[in-house]
């Protein structure tokens, strides 16, 4: 049977917990089961830890064969074959933690491989980088010849493997062979082609389009032209995320302009179900956060503001009497029949406690965290 790892033999294996300096034995965070400790007398240093004594042990084993150094045949077989130190000590880096041990250990399949790179185009120091990454020499030379760097390789591909439903995978390669820079790309690549991006940024460029914005506007449908002609691109990635109509955004930008609302008030504001045209009568931004946290449509802002003016409730009160639930036509005829809007706060606030389970203590609702009781 063939030894793919090519650890060296014999090695001495010695398993033990986990202690701390007083002896006491560590648990693992997740299982709270106690940890083992994998070592070897021959390699100090080097461990494998892991509440299962089988991963300790493969744990160790890796760092032993990743410790190893490059094979005197294949450094003597790469300067045979015209590769000067500094290419031999790049290729030992670069394949230190290569899957295939083979190109560390075997003479031919190092200088075969290495060679395969610079014959397609590469520096041989470069050549060591990418043949560690990119299994095809042609593919690497055209994302050499492009101008990209390994960099750009790992950053397009992180983000291609996205995890997130309302994101879908791209194809990576046209974007490095186009030498596109991830620099650039990542703010086009989750929305259009490659070939799309390199159109928009002339006139990115040209409009001043905030990076932030660039994706707002492809994810608004927004054409080229419809930009280059002056449509408004300032806070783009907010009205995307909001999920603003295009045909609002005009009305939105000049109200926002003319209030100087910072990017986080307008966040709140589009929360909160305002429309443009609150905005730009001077309707009180300050409060948007209560209502957006309140989920209060447009028709119950305007009417909660009235309440607000006529009886001068403040914040607090508002967060509370929205939070116990109490209409707004009932508390306008409390408070201005007791002259006092704190009143109706403190009713709230009252209302809230004798509602509301206690989050800790011998009354605290045991099911408050979301688990489901047993019954």
């Amino acid at each position: 049977m063939n030894d793919h790892t090519h650890l060296p033999t014999p090695i001495t294996i010695l398993l033990d917990r986990q202690r701390c300096t007083d002896g006491i034995v560590v648990s693992d965070d997740y299982r709270n089961y106690p940890t083992f400790e994998v070592t070897s007398r021959e390699y100090p240093g080097l461990t494998g830890t892991s509440w299962s004594a089988e991963a300790a042990v493969a744990q160790l084993l890796q760092a032993i064969e990743y410790a190893q150094p490059l094979a005197p045949e294949v450094v003597a077989s790469l300067a045979r074959a015209g590769y000067a130190s500094d290419v031999v000590a790049a290729w030992d880096a670069a394949t230190r933690y290569r899957d295939d041990r083979s190109i560390r250990y075997d003479p031919e399949a190092a200088v075969s491989v290495l060679t395969s790179y610079v014959d397609a185009g590469l520096p041989p120091l470069v050549a060591c980088e990418f043949a560690a990454v990119i299994t095809d020499p042609d593919y690497a030379a055209q994302i050499h010849a492009a101008g990209l760097t390994l960099n750009d390789v790992h950053a397009y591909h992180d983000l291609s493997a996205t995890d997130r439903w309302w994101q879908w995978d791209f194809e990576v390669r046209p974007w490095l062979v186009a030498g596109f820079p991830y620099e650039r790309g990542q703010w086009y690549a989750l929305h259009c082609s490659v070939e799309e991006a390199m159109a928009w940024e002339p006139i990115v460029e040209v409009c001043g389009v905030a990076d932030d914005d660039i994706s707002g506007l492809l994810r608004l449908g927004l054409t080229r032209e419809r930009v280059a002609a002056g449509f408004p691109t300032a806070h783009a990635g907010i009205y995307a995320r909001h999920q603003v109509a295009t045909t609002d955004i005009p009305a939105w930008h000049s109200a926002v302009t003319e209030r100087g609302l910072t990017d986080s008030v307008l966040n709140e504001v589009l929360r909160a179900n305002f429309t443009p045209a609150m905005v730009a009568a001077g309707f009180p931004t300050g409060r948007a956060k209560i209502y957006a946290d309140a989920r209060a449509s447009t028709e119950q802002v305007v009417e909660w503001e009235a309440v607000v003016s006529a009886c001068g409730l403040s914040d607090r009160d508002l967060i509370d009497i929205l939070r116990a639930g109490l209409p707004a036509s009932a508390v306008r005829e409390q408070a201005l029949a007791a002259a006092a809007g704190s009143s109706v706060g403190d009713a709230a606030r009252t209302l809230l406690a004798l509602t509301t389970p206690p989050r800790e203590g011998p009354w605290a609702d045991p099911y408050a965290s979301g688990e489901e009781p047993p019954f």
